[in-house]
This record gives C-alpha cells, structure tokens and sequence, in this order.
C-alpha cells in the first residue's frame, strides 16, 4: 500500500515539509503524506477512556474538513500539564490489543521526561500497517510502527513485514550515509527480525522505542508549544491551530529566513534524493563521501535528515540531546563508500569511512541551536544541565571502515545501558537492510 503511493508521498512531502517558513496549510490536501496505512479496526487501548468511542474515528481523518476538534480529541496537555501512564493510554488506539498491553508494559521504563512531551498530542496510534513512524498535524496524533513493541513471535507475526518505502532512496550515489547510536563500542540496542523466531523481553525495547518517541513528541511540541497550549480553542481542529501558532513553532527560527538556518544549498538538493527519491542530477551522482561530509561540517546541522525540513532538524536535534541525556549513548553519522553488491561476503568491513563523526550535538558550533529547542520543548530557559558531561565531537578515521571506528572513538567510560556490540564481520544486512529510523512529519 505504502510503495503505491510513493508518487504522491513524493510531492505532497516536498510541499508540506520542504517549504521552510511557509504555513502549514489550511487545504483538504495540506497533509496528504502519501504514507497510507491501513488503519481499518482501530479501538482504543483503554475501554473506560472518555475518548473510547471518538478516538480511533478521530485518528483516520484524511481531510481538514473531517478532523475533529479539540472539543472532540484534545491535545493531552490540554487536560494536564504532567500527563500520567493513564492520561497518555486514555489517548491510545491500536489495532491488536497485544500493542496496549506492550505499550503499558514499557511506558513506565521510559524517561520519566518523555511523558511531559505527550502533552502535544490528541493521540498514539499503533496499527499492524504502519510503517514508518510518523507525526500529523492534520490530526494531532502520532502513528507508531509496531515492530518498536512486540515480544512473542505470535505478536510480531501480526505486524506488517513490508520495506519503508524510503529503502532504495540514493541506491545510485557513489556514497551511503549510515547512523547509528553508540554507547563506547557498542551499539545502543539490539536489532531484531521480524521474519525469524526470536522472542525479546521487556528491557529490549525502552532505548530504541524512546529514540522515536523523542523524535515524534518533538514534532508535536515543535508546533503546539508547551508554552501555548492553554491559549488554544478548542473549538478549532489541530491544522488550524498549528497554522495560528506558525510564529511559536521552534522550526520557524531554523527556516530558512530565520535567525539561526541551514546554509548549505547542495545538501538540501541531495537530501531530496536521499529523503524524497528525486532522481538524482548528474553533479550530485559525481559526489563522495568525502565531499558530502567537507559540506556538512561547515553548516550547522546535527544529521543529515536536518536537510529534509525544519521540522526534522528541530526533531534529530531533541532526539539526540535528550538520548545522550537520559541514556549516555553518542550518535554517529558517516559517509562511506558505496561497495559493490556483488562483493563475496560483504560486510561491514568493505564499508570505508570517507567522512564521519560521533556526537556532533556536542559541538559549540550547534550550541545555540541545541539550546533554542530545549528551551522551546521543554518550557524552562535554564538548560544548561543538557551539557553537562556532554563530550565534545569526535571525527572518524578517515580510510577505516564503519564498525572499526565505534571502538576508534570510543570514549574510556560507558554507559552501563548497552548491548550487542558491533563487530567488523557483521553481513551487511545487519548494518544496511535495517528499518528506517527517520521519521517524518505529514
């Protein structure tokens, strides 16, 4: 369902996301995402909830003109400013009543600052079709892939095992840009299957689900700020009301007329092709590793998805700070060459770094927009805690491949919250054909 659409993702996403500065839109279309799950047989995770019977008919709203108002759904900040477990689950739809339960189990291993973040939103939804994760301002709610919850092979088993439809985006470049979060040598959490028969267990899933959770919540508090909420009509439907609140939104200040933008005009030109499937031109085919990352350390990005719009750019910069913060864990971003896929036994070894680095959102170049978003999401102006031990930039050996660098930059002490180490003869299924991890806005 999902590949059939790519078109439309394609130009909807461009205009809807691309358009730095620009409103949101008030049109039917405004935020058609062309990311189209089945979300046929949604119920509410909490039968006593007040928003039971409203909440799964609110959620797959395709038009402004059927969105419901705040009257109907209202933000959960809009009923408390410290949202409980409770609060968060009277606001959660699923498609299996497996996803409730998970979703109950792991809420109190979460953050215990991420459940203020809920407050941004009208609900979470987590259906079987999902794929990838996403934020609509056209609802209000955020949609959760659910292969981020599952234990049993009987749960996974019910979820979608489809590609993101973003998967072959950039196959033709000379370059392949690979993140990930390390805590000293190791990767940050354990990759999982969806087609075998491994079970996991609840302390598998708060790391990796709370990335996401990060990134979502930033989207929702990004344009309904914590600061506005109490000034909101309910009377009003959320596409309304974030496009009102456009001069609030963090994102607006990292517009591109803005005070503290992006400047680099061919990185946005190749995130379009890395994020959007634009077919490449022929002077970004003729680019390197080498040349993409020369670019990239001039400009004030924390990742390359930043490229995509400013609303990922606020979102990769939360993510990344609140994960150092609560799990001590660095994120990497590297562009390496791009090995033949023919290549007998490849594997990570044969992906030689060209340019990268690990934890960028330490720089003091960044620091003046790391602390914009703090402050916006988390309501408070002293944020000078998120720095503290925050350790500075760590370039990669250039000529070295991928894996052997995360024991290269490796900082002498480490976090206790890390698993699954990452060693240099990995298959390059386990570094490549992973789930898409950038998430994006509708």
């Amino acid at each position: 369902m999902i590949r059939k659409l790519l078109p439309v993702f394609t130009a909807a996403m461009i205009s809807v996301l691309s358009g730095c500065g620009g409103s949101s839109g008030g049109s039917d279309n405004a935020s058609n995402p062309g990311i189209d799950p089945d979300l046929t047989g949604l119920k509410s995770a909490d039968a006593n909830s007040p928003y039971a019977n409203t909440a799964p008919l609110c959620v797959v709203a395709e038009a402004q003109s059927s969105a419901c108002s705040f009257n109907t759904l209202p933000l959960i900040g809009m009923n408390s400013s410290t949202p409980s477990n409770d609060d968060i689950l009277a606001h959660t739809v699923v498609s299996h009543d497996w996803m409730a339960e998970r979703f109950a189990e792991v809420l109190p291993l979460l953050p215990e600052d991420l459940r203020g973040l809920f407050r941004g939103v009208t609900a979470i939804v987590i259906g079987s079709d999902i794929r990838p994760s996403f934020y609509s301002r056209l609802t209000g709610a955020m949609y959760i892939d659910p292969a981020y919850l599952w234990l049993t092979v009987a749960e996974k088993n019910t979820i979608s095992t489809d590609d993101d439809f973003r998967a072959g985006f950039g196959n033709g470049l000379q370059f392949i840009s690979l993140w990930t979060y390390l805590n000293g040598s190791n990767r940050g959490w354990q990759r999982f299957s969806l087609t075998d028969d491994r079970t996991r267990t609840i302390e598998d899933l708060p790391a990796r689900l709370s990335a996401l959770l990060y990134h979502e919540l930033a989207h929702a508090n990004d344009v309904f700020p914590p600061s506005m909420v109490g000034t909101i009509d309910k009377d009003d439907d959320p596409l309304t009301a974030v496009d009102q609140l456009e001069p609030f939104w963090a994102s607006t200040t990292f517009s591109r007329g803005g005070d503290l933008p992006l400047t680099s005009d061919l990185l946005y030109d190749v995130a379009q092709v890395l994020f959007y499937g634009n077919e490449a031109s022929q002077s970004i085919l003729d680019l390197t590793g080498t040349d993409l990352g020369i670019e990239f350390e001039l400009d004030y990005a924390s990742d390359d998805y930043a490229y995509a719009s400013q609303f990922e750019d606020v979102a990769m910069i939360f993510e990344e700070i609140m994960m150092h913060k609560n799990f001590g864990f660095d994120r990497v971003l590297a562009y390496t060459n791009q090995p033949d896929s023919n290549t007998p036994n490849l594997n990570c070894s044969h992906y030689i770094v060209e340019w990268g680095q690990r934890n960028r959102i330490g720089s003091d170049f960044l620091r003046p927009r790391v602390e914009h978003v703090l402050r916006h999401m988390l309501n408070k102006q002293d944020v000078s805690e998120y720095f503290v031990n925050l350790p500075e930039p760590v370039n990669f050996e250039i000529g070295e491949s991928y894996c052997d660098n995360f024991s290269l930059t490796a900082p002498a002490t480490t976090s206790s919250k890390s698993s699954d180490v990452y060693k240099n003869d990995l298959p390059v299924e386990s570094i490549i054909n992973e789930p898409i991890e950038r998430h994006p806005m509708r």
